[in-house]
């Protein structure tokens, strides 16, 4: 994938503000999180994020914003 435009993606995110309520995000990979952690730590997201291990436990989080 090619790297986009700061405005196409400045406007990708605002556009994926108006549609997400919350994400779950689901890795094993240590370096998926780490990766993960640091880009919402640069530009944390308007709606909550949290990272798991395990999909059970994700869709159980995920649940509460459905």
């Amino acid at each position: 994938m090619l790297s986009q435009p700061k405005q196409e993606r400045d406007k990708a995110a605002e556009e994926l503000n108006k549609l997400v309520k919350a994400m779950a995000m689901v890795t094993a990979s240590p370096l998926g999180r780490m990766v993960a952690n640091l880009f919402f730590g640069l530009k944390p997201p308007a709606y909550p994020v949290k990272m798991f291990t395990n999909l059970e436990e994700a869709e159980k989080w995920i649940r509460q914003y459905v």
